[in-house]
């Protein structure tokens, strides 16, 4: 039975399993109050629940430098308090670790401490808002190639250098993560990668690029539409069968333009403007055999999606094989 879906929600309840629906089309859930604005990227944060007291998460920082010396990177490694499970617990490395951080509470650890509570690895940067926009440009946008298949040195957003991914991927395997495993005891094949915007670029690029490093990928409202839409270009050569274990999961809202005023709470059997080529990429993998879904926020705006596909995407590393 192919496993592709298409939903249509206002928004999930915490940690519910991704609302997984029976049927191709799911009926929605029902719509709630709109979430709050995310904060500006420049926000201080304040203490976070890596910083309190926690009854049900033990909190440390890591630090580490990228190859060049230019970024930093501020890793918070959370750790449930009850003992690990014989094969390890699970892990989700969350991208933009700062905000993450700063967007959970401690009630969420306590959802996620009750049954089956993955190792948290937030992957910030050493700055004291809740991005640093201009390494997360270079970090998070994949190369980009040139027509002779030559590496095109020169990419910029809004003025920021770009292109760094496979760098930055270097990083997280060949630093952060061995540094994570040598202090905790974890399940190699339950490990999930999360992370909005250009961070869900950067998922679905180590799911077409590295397709092993990972056995669940979660982006939130992805930035696939960049360098004209290199990345979904790239994936017409990747198939099913090159991630034989994956569990894939893509949400999206509305985008930056259309704003609609209320939820809408019919279901709807198409994607949102600008999202069609994504979806027709997961009808394909899907129809290859990948366990992956879209799912579609049409009441939220990308800014709201970072909260929204967070805690789902916890859910997710929680979940049992």
């Amino acid at each position: 039975m192919l496993r592709r879906r298409f939903l249509l929600a206002a928004a999930c309840t915490p940690f519910a399993a991704i609302c997984l629906p029976t049927a191709s089309v799911a009926q929605p859930a029902s719509p709630t109050s709109t979430p709050p604005q995310r904060p500006r990227w420049d926000q201080p944060i304040g203490p976070t629940v890596a910083d309190e007291p926690s009854d049900y998460y033990a909190f440390e920082r890591l630090t580490f430098d990228s190859l060049d010396g230019e970024r930093h990177y501020r890793v918070y490694l959370g750790v449930p308090r009850k003992p690990a499970p014989p094969e390890g617990y699970p892990v989700i490395y969350m991208l933009d670790g700062n905000a993450a951080m700063d967007t959970l509470s401690d009630q969420d650890l306590a959802e996620l401490y009750a049954d089956n509570p993955p190792v948290l690895v937030g992957i910030g940067y050493e700055v004291p808002s809740r991005h640093d926009v201009v390494a997360r440009a270079f970090d998070y946008t994949p190369p980009v190639l040139n027509a002779d298949g030559s590496v095109d040195t020169n990419i910029e957003y809004r003025g920021r250098p770009g292109g760094g991914a496979d760098l930055f991927l270097d990083v997280i395997q060949n630093s952060i993560r061995p540094a994570i495993e040598a202090r905790v005891q974890l399940d190699p094949t339950r490990q999930t990668l999360w992370g909005h915007s250009f961070g869900g670029l950067f998922t679905l690029y180590t799911l077409i690029t590295r397709p092993r490093m990972f056995q669940r990928y979660v982006a939130g409202d992805p930035s696939v539409g960049r360098e004209d839409d290199a990345l979904l270009q790239r994936a017409k050569s990747f198939h099913a069968a090159e991630a034989p274990a994956a569990t894939v999961r893509i949400l999206v809202g509305r985008g930056r333009a259309e704003a609609p005023e209320t939820p809408v709470e019919e279901p709807v059997s198409t994607p949102p403007p600008g999202r069609e080529a994504t979806f027709a990429l997961v009808n394909r993998l899907a129809e290859e055999g990948m366990d992956i879904t879209f799912q579609a926020y049409p009441s939220q705006s990308h800014g709201q999606l970072f909260a929204t596909s967070l805690r789902p995407a916890l859910a997710l590393a929680a979940q049992r094989p």
